[in-house]
């Protein structure tokens, strides 16, 4: 970013700012964006790739610590990464998120949104909304936040938090770790009859939860709190429905 004769406060209130974007330096009113002030006034030269009407910027957003590398809009986005490992921003709206290939981050904002880690080891986080959140292949950590969530690990070991809200876990395949959170959950240890050793937690309030589905090893479940439903197989040797 390069200004002549002003001085840009990186700091609130934010207010509308004339931006001429691109090498032609055509103003065009937009909102600030968070971080960014003006006093009245004020214009600001961007250069390539910044862009009005599709996805800004992302050098002014960060997902678990790390910053963006894709950035989506307020709406709703269909939103496509790498081959390699990403760090996808996704706003406001109802998003589609695939992150591809790769280890990616993936934080999808308010909204319902459905996102797909796919290959590699991911890490999610839904936000606010009713999210569908799929790890799909390796090590995921699936975080639902507020909403009644869907997470599902999909294959290889995942770690899943549901967060606020009623939400439904499943694990499926590989030694998962299932932590409700706050909410009536559904949390399914048992899906694919796999022979994984499973960790429930439950959380405060009244949970269902499904244990080993006739696998040979024994999941370890922990109700805490509430008035939980557990029903088990009987190999599971660390069983606590009621905490």
């Amino acid at each position: 970013m390069h200004t002549t004769d002003r001085t840009i406060a990186i700091r609130p209130p934010f207010r509308l700012a004339r931006l001429a974007i691109g090498l032609g330096l055509v103003a065009a009113p937009v909102l600030a964006m968070p971080g960014l002030a003006f006093a009245g006034g004020d214009e600001v030269a961007f250069a390539p790739p910044t862009r009005i009407g599709g996805f800004v910027d992302p050098g002014w957003r960060y997902c678990e610590g790390r910053k963006a590398t894709i950035v989506g809009t307020g709406g709703a986005d269909a939103i496509k990464g790498t081959p390699g490992d990403d760090v996808i921003v996704a706003l406001g709206g109802n998003d589609r998120i695939n992150g591809g290939g790769g280890h990616d981050t993936i934080c999808a904002g308010p909204g319902d949104d459905t996102v797909h880690g796919d290959a590699g080891d991911d890490i999610v986080r839904g936000g606010s909304g009713n999210d569908n959140l799929q790890g799909d292949e390796g090590l995921d950590l699936l975080m639902g936040d507020a909403g009644s969530d869907l997470l599902d690990g999909e294959e290889d070991p995942d770690h899943l938090y549901g967060g606020d809200g009623s939400d439904w876990l499943i694990g499926r395949d590989g030694n998962d770790h299932l932590v409700g959170g706050s909410g009536k959950d559904t949390i399914d240890a048992a899906t694919d009859d796999d022979d994984s050793h499973d960790q429930v937690l439950g959380g405060g309030d009244d949970d269902l939860i499904f244990a080993d589905d006739g696998g040979a090893t024994a999941d370890s479940v922990h109700g805490d709190g509430g008035f939980d439903t557990c029903p088990a197989d009987p190999v599971d040797g660390v069983f606590t429905c009621e905490a």
